[in-house]
């Protein structure tokens, strides 16, 4: 990840509670301020709102001073861009990533962007925008250039996965070592229980024999995959990791100079995320005899590799990963994306790249299914990027304790929970089981050496991962079989359904969203929606309760509300609003519990998002 410092991680706590850390209703008080930034008082001094100005005369503010008064004052800028420059102010020839929006890409804009010491690292297709790389001191020169819509930071972006056992909660067992795993029922807590490991198929219950995924194609953005022989049915990789630029041809997309697949091999995925992934997507469990199985194995899949070899990416590697899948879905008959990865956001989904660069594809067919986050020790308010677009599936991830009734069966604890930050969609739209998944592991990879020693090892060829990364492909390889069913399905008839059929779990819906995947349910319901967006969540005007947004007129006639959340008020707003549970700094925004380092970017906890 490029400049991924402790600087950068503070700056992306501090810009995003700029956002979040405000009252709902006051969000545009916030706008109101910013639009005055830049104004003049009677003596034609800038305007800071909230600053009082002392008797001593004002000095004369440094050029990195001036240039952060700039960017603050332009709507087009995030406040996420005017914190890191600002971070940069003791070293302002540090380079900055960001991601631009653009009204029009030539050969002008390149030609400024060398002269100011800086390069385009990124062309996308899916939007109009570019990724480029700066000095911090000259970020606001770009200000001229009317072409520029919205100037972001190129964040970074994770995988979405626990440690097993710490994300369950669960010691080692005194047979970890050699090998064994599994879950335990909570019932039976402190007595000597059997261990029961489960590969993805046995997590969801008796699947259709006569359904795999045949004449599907699934692309996976992520780390890579290696030879396996579980994964027979992979047609190849693509490498995004080195990303190219045309100068000749300004408007060349960076996923168009990727070039086509090749063929994998055993150093295609140094990580090992994404191997892991695969398996659940289309393992046939072949070094298994059928016993750690995949739920679409008949599905055929691409590696887009967009994660380095420590599960980490930026922004704008992910938007060519997507571009890449949008711009060969023809030639490869891609029908759905997998997405177990995330990170965290500054805006509206409606103005993020990242957001718009998913739902451009759904709108090109594909549907795309993205991770919630595992944040949801925190509480609520913690879905990440590009899971919190109201367009696409977002998956969260469900503890199924492998007995044969629903009641145990619970939200897990780490699995992100809405509304999400900025506009209150309610997400994950289900969960499904993510919880001490078994499958195909890519030996001597970073994530294997970190985990054999945890007993999540399974002989030679399987590995035991828990989060929200295990339980999107399981929603991913349902759309699969779907499709494989019903060829025409459009992606938001597949949303639909797979809500519409979800079972109801305890708890309220900002934890699980339309409740738990039920697969056989998905197949057999008939209904069909033009549009499905997920609805907001909004407060009655009285305290105290929260409504689900009618969406009727999106949905049309498979919209039901009481179908798929039960009564429409959901839920006392005093659990989620109260100044003790949720806005407390000293409860989810603490920079030492949320975003610092020791819990989101070390290796004690394992986890992208």
């Amino acid at each position: 990840m490029k400049n991924t410092t402790r600087r950068t991680v503070h700056a992306m706590l501090s810009c995003w509670l700029a956002v979040v850390l405000i009252a709902p209703g006051t969000l545009a008080d916030m706008v109101e301020l910013r639009q005055r930034v830049g104004e003049a008082d009677s003596e034609g001094m800038p305007r800071r709102p909230g600053r009082n100005r002392g008797p001593a005369m004002p000095s004369s503010p440094t050029p990195i001073e001036q240039a952060i008064q700039l960017l603050d004052a332009d709507m087009r800028v995030t406040k996420v861009v005017v914190g890191q420059v600002a971070e940069l102010a003791d070293s302002p020839d540090e380079m900055v990533e960001l991601t631009l929006a653009v009204d029009q890409l030539d050969s002008a804009m390149w030609a400024q962007l060398r002269n100011l010491g800086g390069t385009v690292v990124q062309v996308f297709s899916s939007i109009d925008g570019v990724s480029v790389s700066l000095p911090a001191n000259q970020v606001d020169q770009l200000l001229a250039d009317s072409s520029i819509v919205q100037m972001d930071w190129n964040a970074p972006m994770g995988f979405s996965m626990d440690v097993a056992r710490t994300a369950a909660h669960v010691p080692v067992d005194s047979g970890a070592g050699s090998g064994q795993g599994g879950k335990q029922n909570p019932q039976q807590a402190g007595e000597q229980s059997e261990i029961i490991p489960e590969g993805a198929a046995s997590t969801t219950g008796t699947l259709p024999e006569d359904l795999n995924g045949n004449g599907v194609t699934i692309a996976l953005i992520d780390s890579g995959v290696r030879i396996h022989p579980d994964l027979g049915s992979v047609l190849g990789c693509v490498d995004l990791r080195n990303p190219l630029t045309n100068l000749f041809n300004p408007t060349q997309s960076t996923a168009m100079l990727a070039g086509g697949i090749k063929q994998c091999d055993n150093a295609t995925d140094p990580f090992g995320h994404g191997t892991h992934i695969a398996g659940i997507l289309v393992g046939d469990g072949s070094a298994s005899n059928g016993f750690y199985k995949g739920i679409a194995p008949g599905a055929e899949l691409i590696s887009v590799r967009v994660l380095d070899d420590k599960g980490m990416a930026d922004v704008a590697d992910v938007i060519t990963g997507i571009d890449w899948v949008v711009e060969n879905r023809t030639l490869h008959g891609i029908d759905i994306i997998s997405l177990s990865l995330g990170g965290p956001f500054f805006v509206s989904a409606a103005q993020d790249p990242l957001v718009q660069a998913v739902e451009a594809a759904w709108d090109a067919g594909i549907v795309v299914v993205a991770s919630a986050g595992n944040l949801g020790t925190y509480g609520n308010f913690t879905i990440t990027r590009p899971g919190n677009s109201p367009k696409i599936l977002t998956a969260g991830a469900l503890t199924d304790w492998n007995s044969m009734v629903l009641p145990d069966d619970l939200r897990s604890s780490y699995s992100s929970m809405s509304p999400t930050l900025i506009d209150g969609y309610l997400k994950p739209d289900l969960v499904a089981p993510g919880n001490r998944i078994v499958s195909t592991r890519a030996a001597g990879s970073t994530l294997d050496q970190l985990l054999e020693p945890m007993g999540a090892v399974f002989g030679n060829d399987y590995l035991e991962m828990s989060g929200t990364s295990m339980a999107t492909p399981i929603v991913a390889a349902t759309a699969a079989l779907m499709l494989e069913n019903e060829p025409n399905l459009t992606p938001d008839t597949i949303k639909a359904r797979l809500m519409l059929s979800a079972d109801n779990l305890p708890g309220n819906p900002l934890e699980h969203g339309s409740g738990r995947i039920d697969i056989a349910s998905a197949l057999a319901d008939g209904s069909t929606a033009v549009s499905a967006p997920s609805p907001r969540v909004l407060r009655a005007p009285v305290c105290c309760d929260l409504y689900v947004e009618d969406m009727n007129g999106e949905w049309g006639g498979s919209w039901d509300a009481s179908a798929l959340w039960g009564d429409s008020t959901l839920w006392s707003d005093t659990t989620i609003w109260g100044d003790t549970t949720i806005w407390g700094d000293t409860t989810l925004w603490g920079e030492s519990t949320l975003w610092g380092e020791s819990t989101l970017w070390s290796d004690a906890v394992v986890i992208g998002e």
